[in-house]
């Protein structure tokens, strides 16, 4: 009796997941979709997998803009401004950590970002303006 359950428990959980999941059955149609659409995907999706600083068009703007300034400054370390650590986008800063690695922040670091409609302190000097973030040099 017992062996009777539990095979109409199988066939009434098979029954419910071909039902409530048709999609998953491997039909002719569905091999054909997966060889047509997501194969020839995978060698690109390889690629950028082992491509440098590839995903970072998803970043926000002002984020990449950063990376850049970082970047072509050749910064080794970072900090931001009040007004960046306060922008109402407050994913800002999480993005700057998650992507600038190597370069890291430091409270002490010469080099500061701030927004353009932030005033740059006295002691430091802007370096250089994109879109909307200028990094200055307090050396």
């Amino acid at each position: 009796m017992l062996y009777w359950l539990r095979q109409l428990g199988v066939v009434l959980v098979l029954g419910m997941t071909i039902h409530l999941f048709p999609t998953m059955l491997v039909t002719p149609e569905t091999l054909s979709a997966f060889y047509s659409e997501w194969w020839p995907r995978r060698d690109a999706l390889r690629q950028e997998w082992r491509t440098e600083r590839a995903g970072e068009g998803v970043l926000p703007a002002k984020v990449q803009a950063m990376l850049v300034l970082l970047r072509e400054n050749r910064a080794q370390s970072f900090r931001y401004s009040d007004g960046i650590a306060r922008d109402a986008d407050t994913s800002v800063v999480q993005r700057l950590a998650e992507s600038t690695y190597p370069i890291q922040w430091s409270a002490q670091a010469p080099h500061l970002l701030l927004l353009v409609a932030e005033q740059v302190p006295p002691s430091c000097t802007a370096v250089a303006i994109r879109q909307e973030v200028v990094l200055a040099n307090c050396s």
